[in-house]
């Protein structure tokens, strides 16, 4: 496997997405009933407040979805699908890939692609929940089909990895950039997650690189929360730097870009 360094432009590509777990993971760990609920509050008042704030600003985001969702939670995922965001995979049960087999990761990834079809949709984008795998899941990946990742944390900017014949594009994240960390780990104040949140942007595009903010339905779906989120937006938009897209418009960017230098 090799990695294709890859050239920015003046540019920076800013990828909005959010990590739909709802109560998979608690299910998967077989919790109890609240933690369960605090799933649910993700599906039933936060990705409602999260699609009308998009709404509202204009912009398109990238939702990584837990398969077993979808059959309990059609309706608000085809919301999002409606409304004209995209939907990539995001493990079936919330699973963590690095404890997995290959074979066991195999039949996971299986059953969440299986279940995203049921909602007409090609998905080309996945997120490893926890960011954990092992390295051989990526030629399992794009053996599925898969498009780009969004899970490594090597670099400030997009790049391709060579996988044999096949290649995945890399959209590099960051824990500081994850709402999870910021606001249920270490307990950072509303106004100082703005102004890291804000720097952050500042410094990646400063030098043309990508801006992947990660947040959950039931973390940033909380009002307060939102409205830091909303004032983040607003200054990203007003900057003539900024693109904002899916994962996927980004990917197929820099396949693009590839073919031209190449």
């Amino acid at each position: 496997m090799s990695m294709v360094e890859w050239p920015h432009n003046k540019k920076c590509a800013v990828l909005i997405s959010f990590d739909v777990d709802g109560e998979a993971p608690y299910i998967y760990k077989k919790s109890d009933y609240v933690q369960i609920t605090r799933g649910l509050y993700g599906m039933k008042v936060g990705l409602p407040r999260i699609l009308k704030l998009l709404e509202e600003l204009k912009i398109k985001a990238t939702f990584f979805v837990c398969g077993y969702l979808v059959n309990e939670h059609s309706l608000i995922l085809k919301e999002i699908l409606r409304k004209g965001h995209e939907i990539a995979c995001h493990g079936y049960l919330h699973e963590d890939y690095s404890r997995l087999s290959k074979e066991e990761a195999l039949m996971y990834l299986d059953k969440a692609m299986s279940s995203l079809e049921k909602l007409e949709i090609n998905v080309k984008g996945f997120r490893a929940p926890y960011w954990r795998f092992n390295k051989w899941l990526l030629e399992i990946l794009a053996k599925q089909g898969i498009l780009w990742d969004s899970s490594l944390m090597d670099s400030d900017f997009p790049y391709i990895i060579e996988l044999n014949k096949r290649r995945i594009v890399e959209l590099p994240v960051s824990y500081i950039l994850d709402d999870w960390i910021v606001f249920e780990e270490k307990y950072i104040t509303y106004d100082d997650v703005l102004k890291i949140w804000t720097y952050e942007y500042e410094g990646i595009a400063e030098e043309g690189g990508i801006f992947v903010l990660t947040m959950h339905p039931a973390v940033i779906g909380r009002k307060a929360r939102l409205n830091i989120l909303r004032e983040l937006l607003i200054r990203i938009i007003k900057d003539k730097r900024a693109w904002l897209a899916t994962g996927s418009e980004i990917a197929n960017w820099v396949l693009q870009l590839n073919k031209l230098v190449h």
